[in-house]
């Protein structure tokens, strides 16, 4: 299970100090992390704009995904997927895709 809070240190940026700890190889580090679960589970906690969708570590994980070729999937509770299910089967993609942007 990848759980991007313990398998990547995104707080060693903040720390200037330590040259061996900063961004220089960060992308090297975390594809390489991310390559190693083989797969990625994206958790929505609700189907119209998602705060996973406004953090841009969680866009870059995605994007990382996408990138590396990573098998990826989003999930989320099943009231919120019935929601997500109802607008698709009325056609309502328009919903759903500004629910995302």
């Amino acid at each position: 299970i990848w759980l991007c809070y313990f398998c990547n240190n995104q707080h060693r940026l903040l720390n200037p100090r330590d040259a061996s700890n900063g961004s220089d190889n960060l992308e090297d580090v975390f594809r390489a992390r991310l390559a190693a679960c083989g797969q990625v589970v994206i958790l929505f906690d609700r189907a119209l704009k998602p705060p996973w969708m406004q953090r841009a570590w969680c866009i870059y994980e995605a994007y990382t995904c996408l990138k590396c070729r990573i098998q990826w999937q989003i999930i989320m509770p099943e009231r919120e997927q019935h929601k997500f299910d109802e607008r698709l089967r009325a056609g309502r993609i328009d919903d759903i895709i500004h629910g995302v942007q």
